[in-house]
């Protein structure tokens, strides 16, 4: 694989100015309503009921896109690339104002330690990158956390295959949402080194996995570009009905966890972070 593109530490931990964007998923018209009045900055399609990735109806991908002021964004979950040639997610390529598709590489674990599994994941992802580009889309791939619930690579193989492929972003998420969040299978500072990676890379990063408001403040803001949400703002159960409540609440959160970021203590510490041992 192509090696990764590096940058100075500088530029790996250099706090924005602006704060991570709050991307909201939904399952229907009316949660992205809620979702907008809330102050998402970003609409996410996405089917809780068929999984960790799982893709809307494309009618109800359409009904979405139609009510969105035309400056907000919107991605879709598009389930597994193990499914993609033949899956529901494929038919998000359908609907134009979808920007970025995010595939899950679940069942391709062998890729982390196999040079012709890799070879296999590469070739499989660089189809899919390719019907997405067609249709004037991006591919998002995810790297799961919790890598060994979903027989998945890690997600540091993620990485540099993105680099491979020349994509601009990262997902790091949680396959299993029964299980932990994203923050036990990847703690503060493991998920600080990883991220400073992605930057040194150059890619865009966004984090998701069962985060609440109460973890905000421990994400590697200076690292973050995009916290995704689902059951946080359902109130919990990420099956529940998007709340403009709770959406308007984590926005707030993300917000003030951003501004205490910003401060020089605690920028310093995030660049020590990024430089612990993998032990700490």
């Amino acid at each position: 694989m192509r090696p990764l593109r590096q940058r100075s530490d500088r530029a790996a931990v250099d706090i924005p100015a602006a704060p991570p964007q709050l991307l909201v998923s939904v399952a229907c018209a009316s949660e992205a309503r809620a979702a907008l009045a809330g102050g998402a900055d970003w609409i996410d399609l996405k089917e809780p009921a068929r999984g960790a990735l799982g893709s809307v109806d494309v009618d109800t991908a359409q009904a979405v896109a139609t009510l969105l002021p035309a400056q907000e964004r919107l991605s879709a979950a598009a389930g597994e690339l193990a499914e993609w040639p033949t899956g529901r997610g494929r038919e998000s390529l359908r609907v134009p104002r979808i920007e970025l598709v995010k595939l899950g590489l679940a069942g391709f674990a062998a890729a982390s330690h196999d040079k012709a599994a890799r070879t296999e994941l590469a070739e499989r992802a660089a189809a899919a990158v390719a019907a997405a580009r067609a249709a004037g889309k991006q591919v998002v791939l995810a790297g799961y956390a919790d890598a060994a619930r979903a027989d998945a690579p890690a997600p540091e193989v993620v990485r540099d295959l993105c680099c491979q492929l020349r994509l601009p972003w990262l997902l790091i998420d949680t396959f299993d949402k029964r299980g932990g969040g994203l923050l036990d299978w990847l703690p503060p500072r493991a998920l600080a080194r990883l991220l400073a990676s992605c930057r040194r890379a150059g890619l865009h990063t966004a984090v998701a996995g069962r985060l609440r408001c109460a973890d905000f403040a421990a994400l590697p803001a200076g690292l973050v570009d995009v916290v995704g949400v689902r059951s946080a703002a359902c109130g919990g159960d990420r099956t529940g009905a998007v709340s403009e409540t709770a959406v308007r609440n984590l926005k707030e959160t993300l917000h003030a966890a951003a501004a205490a970021a910003n401060c020089p203590e605690v920028a310093r510490q995030q660049v020590d972070a990024t430089r612990a041992p993998a032990s700490s």
